[in-house]
């Protein structure tokens, strides 16, 4: 408990209450944020809400496409929900997904995979026109105000539809609206409003955890290096990954991006403008650019790890660390020993 309460709150300044429940537990009482806060804060909560009705899932168009023939062309048109450029999107997905109906029963194969594969490129290209909100929460808490204006707009371009209209409208100008009730709410928010913040930051607090970086194929750049199939992966599909769902790991993730802290001494690069020319380089790390910030991808297996959250690793621990040289560059580096 005190190491956790030098960590979390080293001035006592949060006003927690801490106490032992039994000998493998904490009670941490947490006082509540001033109403006006708490309206703020649900006030941006409703404008994210709105934006999320705009978005549609896998499930409600297969679910429209399968309806009755009576019902069907209206359930899909309602799909659109104020995106405009989805209009294009459902009838091209509508037109493949009969052309594959047609040619299922066929027994021919490789029309089947054909009408099946430009299907579910269709079907992709109509879930994109959902705008991924984590990724705006993500620029919306930038703190570099040129970096957030940047990505803001770079976001309003990609999704014009969701800041459409008149702001007097429920669902017009929505991001416009989200960023001001971001803005009224994070100027005078408080450390802890929410049991979550105080998890995240517990959460975090004083957890050594190592991971090997994944590595591009020498012979295939585009693809991550390793003779096990499962671990050869696209990068391409990885990186498009992160820029829709951003770094948050997801079960079954072979690989993660986690976020580089310094990215021009990390990479060795004089300015960050040189990442994007050497990004692709062979021998330097698998970066990419999410939401103002740098990530790097890492192996996300136990094989390639050293984890609290392992069930296999939970009893290491640092046994010592020191300061040495790396023999291969001559760099000072830290070495460690664990048990």
């Amino acid at each position: 408990m005190r190491i956790l309460k030098d960590r979390v709150d080293p001035r006592g300044q949060l006003n927690l209450e801490w106490r032992p429940v039994g000998n493998t537990r904490l009670e941490i009482r947490m006082p509540r944020p001033p109403k006006e806060a708490l309206a703020r804060r649900e006030s941006y909560n409703e404008t994210v809400d709105q934006i999320h009705t705009l978005n549609i899932s896998r499930r409600n168009v297969e679910e429209a496409l399968n309806a009755p023939a009576e019902q069907r062309d209206k359930m899909l048109a309602d799909l659109q929900r104020g995106v405009v450029e989805r209009d294009a999107l459902l009838a091209k997905v509508k037109e493949l997904y009969d052309a594959y109906l047609s040619v299922r029963d066929s027994g021919d194969t490789t029309a089947m995979e054909e009408a099946s594969n430009t299907y579910e490129d269709a079907m992709s290209a109509l879930l994109d026109s959902s705008m991924p909100v984590a990724r705006f929460t993500d620029i919306l808490a930038l703190e570099n105000p040129d970096k957030r204006k940047e990505q803001l707009e770079k976001i309003r371009g990609e999704y014009p539809s969701y800041d459409f209209g008149d702001e007097s409208s429920p669902t017009g100008k929505l991001l416009t609206k989200a960023v001001a009730a971001y803005d009224a709410w994070a100027v005078n928010k408080a450390d802890l409003e929410d049991p979550s913040d105080l998890k995240r930051r517990l959460r975090g607090a004083g957890v050594l955890e190592f991971r090997i970086l994944a590595d591009r194929d020498p012979g295939s750049p585009t693809f991550t290096a390793h003779n096990n199939p499962q671990l050869k992966q696209s990068i391409d599909d990885l990186k498009q990954k992160l820029a829709r769902y951003g770094p948050r790991a997801q079960a079954g993730d072979r690989y993660s991006w986690f976020a580089i802290s310094d990215p021009a001494t990390y990479l060795r690069v004089d300015d960050l403008s040189e990442i994007e020319s050497k990004k692709n380089q062979p021998g330097f790390p698998i970066v990419e650019e999410y939401a103002g910030r740098w990530y790097v991808l890492m192996h996300n297996d136990p094989d390639f790890s050293m984890l609290h959250t392992s069930s296999r690793d939970k009893r290491w621990k640092l046994v010592a660390a020191y300061p040495d040289r790396n023999v291969m560059t001559g760099e000072n580096v830290v070495s460690f020993r664990r048990s």
